[in-house]
């Protein structure tokens, strides 16, 4: 090869391996030839420039590849190649990578212009056709020798450059049987050549490092019980259902593939750092970053809204969860957004339990298990997101907990909210991920098709739009808002930030049109409810909207409060009222079934509703001890709260009707008390049981939600369970008692009444009555559609929201803010 050029001596390694490299001038490209056949004729993979470089190909990177990935080195020494630069360059090449080298003599040449380490070697003569014939026959027994040794040398530079240029990312280390066969390869290689090189050296003590880890993390997981392992599988799936698969590959943001240049600015979470500048740093994949920060790692994250930050933490969170899937590492990753901080500004290891037990549905004494023996690998977005006067609070709250539990962290935040801080956060490492240039923006149109291209000329001639699309979310709302449109229209104000709500507002109109007449709603209801929505998900600093989480504070005017107190009052009355109308037959008379049922259905109300005004969701089933005896106690105040009331207000009720139904033969008023005490007395009997049996059923075992509304829906099935257990308890407890009496039928319809009404109703009941009686409000006065999971699968076909799991939430934070801001009626 005769180019004479400067060599960049960064190569990419290729995974297939060749027997023979070859270098030569072009001047014996004719001997090359004739070479090249007769060692195809034996079997010989051979790499050469003729067959080799694709066309439109580097070919000096294509030769970099051939070098690497050939076990032997043949150099042809003519007048012709010790005179070549190029050669000259790729046999230093070849030396570098420690490849077992070959010289070939095609004519005598004088020796000192030879290479020296080809001239300290036997050489094998090519000088006419019978020294060709056996020159043949020695290079194909030299080639053979070690043929095994040489190969691992080979197959090792291979994997180590891979690593290399990957920015040392772990999933090219080998572990295991691979391992072990590479460190026998080591110790081979103290009596044999070629030597192993500077980087087989490194990666292999990578590979050990890594090995030691995987140890380390494949004892802890051994450790853990099964259903400590399936607590663990089902938070992980969660983590990937709702971030990866219901975010990450469903960004809009993620359809703009153009690289995004990183700086280190670490000057900014330490105050003695000398170096004041931005520094690009030459690897921009984020979990080769992070995983050079070592043991406790922590990083922040920031950049200008809509850089790419979320979608850049999501895709360390995709590489995280692959590794924890796999036993690579023990630690769970997990996602939070901090703007919820900052509702109650608890102590950062408080509110990581809070936050596993809304937003993952964790039982709040797995979740404190995981915070304090640090097995959650913490990427929390949002820091901008908490309000400005609490943001500080927030980062001294982060820096209080990485100094008591050293947890993993990443951190997200726009860098202008960040440099307002005074305090700043105790991290090990900030990078900035700078905006798109001109430049990129101006590629990437230009080889999108006809239609980005007119939309590139049209950018050009605007300043401040160039300067808009340099965010990567924008570049993307400008291109799905556009649409064959003229984009002069889009814009009306000269604004920034006129313009942005001026392209948000045009993005939500076009993809409103994309249903057309197909669409079940108008375009005024849509915005409505959406704007309804988003201010209370702002209000309420809410990511993530879920439909069974809805609670009585979104109800802002007194009358609405009040109507809701009342429907759920008086729909568990008419529920008891009916229990019992069927449930006592022709044992009593209608009346005082009405009468008694009214009485009962009042005090339970009352008792169940103030226990708590939260619509608490029962969507597991799952044996605790500990929830038992905590449901125990709390009965056995509600069983004497019940007697006390109940008697009191039977017996007046008792005494009252006997004065007007049969005056002859009334008792006094505190009998009757205490024959209501009595009566109550049994009831507590049965209540008591089955409060704690379904009590105890709220074990530990953490929920996956997939669809929307599933968790009222689970609820509603276990409100079911619990009416079952109910009966069951009240038959047992109904009989025992009324048995003794010798009014066993009695104790049975008693039992089974009571039973179905207590077990129905604290087995998730309430919560369902609760949760039907808020929607209904919520629709009466216009809120909301009444099959809300309908209309908001609507708006994620329409690309305004996405789904999360069984939540929903909306693409970026810039649609949250203008929905939030429309004043709509």
């Amino acid at each position: 090869m005769t180019k004479n050029t400067s060599w960049d001596t960064t190569s990419i390694a290729v995974s297939r391996e060749y027997d023979i490299f070859i270098s030569y001038s072009r001047r014996d490209k004719d001997f090359v030839r004739q070479l090249w056949t007769k060692l195809v004729e034996h079997n010989q993979n051979i790499w050469i420039d003729w067959e080799d470089i694709p066309p439109a190909q580097d070919w000096r990177t294509e030769i970099y590849r051939g070098i690497e990935a050939s076990n032997y080195f043949v150099f042809i020494i003519s007048s012709h190649s010790v005179n070549s630069t190029v050669c000259g360059e790729e046999l230093a090449y070849a030396l570098k990578q420690g490849k077992r080298l070959i010289p070939l003599v095609r004519e005598e040449v004088n020796p000192e212009k030879v290479h020296p380490e080809l001239a300290r070697l036997n050489w094998i003569f090519f000088h006419d056709d019978y020294r060709f014939d056996q020159g043949i026959q020695i290079l194909i027994t030299a080639i053979k020798t070690d043929i095994n040794y040489i190969r691992k040398h080979t197959c090792l530079i291979i994997r180590a450059r891979e690593w290399e240029n990957s920015g040392y990312d772990k999933s090219f280390l080998i572990w295991g049987k691979e391992l072990e066969q590479a460190e026998e390869w080591l110790i081979e290689s103290r009596d044999k050549t070629p030597k192993p090189i500077e980087l087989h050296l490194t990666y292999l003590n990578a590979c050990r490092q890594a090995e030691q880890e995987r140890k380390i993390v494949e004892l802890r997981l051994r450790q853990m019980t099964q259903q400590d392992y399936r607590n663990r599988q089902a938070l992980l799936n969660k983590v990937r259902n709702y971030w990866i698969d219901g975010v990450l590959k469903t960004s809009i943001q993620g359809k703009t593939l153009i690289p995004l240049e990183i700086e280190e600015r670490s000057f900014l979470i330490n105050l003695s750092e000398q170096i004041l500048t931005p520094n690009l740093l030459l690897e921009n994949t984020l979990i080769n970053i992070f995983d050079r920060l070592g043991e406790g790692r922590t990083l922040l994250i920031l950049g200008q809204p809509g850089a790419g930050k979320t979608t850049k933490l999501l895709e360390l969170a995709r590489k995280l969860i692959e590794r924890a899937e796999t036993g690579l590492d023990d630690r769970i990753p997990v996602i939070f957004n901090l703007s919820s901080w900052g509702i109650q500004r608890q102590p950062i290891d408080v509110w990581l339990v809070e936050e596993l037990n809304t937003k993952y549905q964790v039982p709040k004494e797995i979740g404190q298990g995981w915070v304090k023996q640090q097995q959650l690998l913490l990427l929390l977005d949002g820091l901008d997101e908490v309000k400005t006067e609490y943001r500080q609070c927030c980062v001294d709250a982060l820096n209080h907990f990485y100094q008591n539990y050293s947890p993993e962290i990443v951190i997200c935040c726009r860098i202008e909210e960040y440099e307002t801080l005074i305090h700043p956060l105790n991290f090990q490492k900030a990078i900035y991920l700078r905006s798109l240039s001109f430049g990129q923006v101006y590629s990437y149109l230009a080889n999108g098709g006809d239609e980005l291209r007119r939309l590139q000329g049209i950018i050009a001639t605007d300043p401040d739009l160039q300067e808009l699309v340099t965010s990567p979310l924008m570049l993307q709302l400008v291109i799905l808002a556009y649409q064959g449109s003229d984009i002069s229209e889009l814009f009306h104000s000269a604004l920034r930030k006129e313009r942005l709500r001026q392209l948000l507002e045009t993005y939500v109109e076009r993809m409103l049109e994309r249903r057309g007449a197909n669409s079940r709603y108008t375009k005024a209801q849509v915005k409505y409810w959406l704007s309804w929505l988003a201010k209370n998900m702002n209000q309420s600093s809410q990511i993530i909207f879920f439909i069974e989480q809805m609670q009585g504070n979104l109800l802002t005017h007194d009358s609405q409060k009040k109507y809701y107190k009342l429907i759920n009052i008086l729909s568990i009355i008419i529920l008891i009222l009916i229990m019992i109308i069927i449930g006592y037959g022709s044992l009593w008379s209608l009346f005082f079934k009405i009468c008694y049922g009214f009485i009962i259905g009042i005090i339970i109300a009352i008792i169940i509703l103030r226990e708590s005004e939260k619509i608490n969701l029962h969507e597991t089933l799952q044996w605790s001890w500990k929830k038992a005896i905590s449901s125990f106690k709390k009965a056995l105040v509600y069983g004497i709260i019940g007697i006390i009331s109940y008697g009191i207000v039977s017996g007046i009720v008792n005494w009252g009707l006997g004065l007007v139904l049969n005056p002859d033969h009334s008792k006094g008023i505190f009998q009757e008390i205490l024959s209501g005490f009595g009566w109550g007395l049994v009831g507590m009997l049965i209540f008591c049981p089955i409060y704690t049996l379904v009590g105890g059923l709220r074990g530990p075992e953490i929920e996956t939600k997939s669809i929307p509304n599933q968790g009222i829906w689970k609820t509603l099935l276990n409100a079911g369970i619990g009416a079952l257990i109910g009966v069951l308890v009240g038959l047992l407890m109904g009989g025992i008692v009324f048995g003794l009496f010798n009014q066993l039928h009695i104790g049975l319809t008693f039992g089974v009444t009571f039973g179905l009404i207590f077990g129905f109703l604290t087995g998730g009941g309430t919560s369902c009555i609760q949760h039907l009686t808020l929607r209904f409000i919520l629709w009466k006065n216009g809120y909301i559609p009444w099959n809300y999971a309908q209309f908001l699968d609507y708006t994620t076909d329409c690309v305004i929201l996405r789904k999360v799991g069984g939540g929903y939430m909306f693409i970026h934070r810039f649609l949250l803010e203008y929905f939030a801001n429309l004043n709509l009626k």
